[in-house]
């Protein structure tokens, strides 16, 4: 039994190994997502938290655990499709050949899937930050929401 846990460990490990190898670029980024999705989840907590503290009394504000749960639902919706756009990837840097189109990065379409979602993260975070007080320059919250426009706008 023991030996089966220990091989299903390897396994794994061989997996993750090739696909940072064959991900390079992309595993740093896709691993900052990450630790952005972590900060951005326990900071929307301490802001709900700051707010009850600060509404007593009040069942408008504080944190919910089915906003909690909804919250980490689309966090996974987040990481699935970003598992979508690296197949896509992966599909069309294989086979590119076949159809006389030479693609040579192996990611292209998930970084840009990616970089949407940490721009999505990023500005939540700000807007986590403000909710709990933390005086937020203007210009932040602009370039990030900017930012985010600007790929939703080059999306259509």
């Amino acid at each position: 039994m023991k030996i089966k846990k220990l091989l299903e460990y390897a396994g794994a490990l061989f997996a993750g190994t090739w696909i940072a190898d064959y991900f390079m670029n992309y595993y740093t980024a896709y691993m900052l997502f990450v630790f952005l999705m972590v900060v951005d989840y326990l900071s929307g907590m301490l802001a709900s938290y700051k707010e009850v503290i600060d509404n007593p009394g009040n069942s408008k504000y504080g944190w919910s655990s089915k906003k909690g749960i909804i919250g980490i639902f689309k966090k996974i919706g987040y990481l699935l499709t970003n598992v979508v756009a690296l197949c896509i990837d992966y599909v069309l840097h294989e086979f590119s050949g076949e159809i006389g189109v030479e693609i040579t990065r192996t990611t292209v379409i998930a970084l840009v899937v990616l970089v949407w979602f940490m721009l999505n993260e990023l500005l939540s975070i700000t807007e986590n930050a403000a909710r709990m007080g933390a005086p937020i320059p203007k210009f932040l919250a602009a370039v990030l929401a900017d930012l985010k426009s600007d790929i939703d706008s080059k999306d259509k």
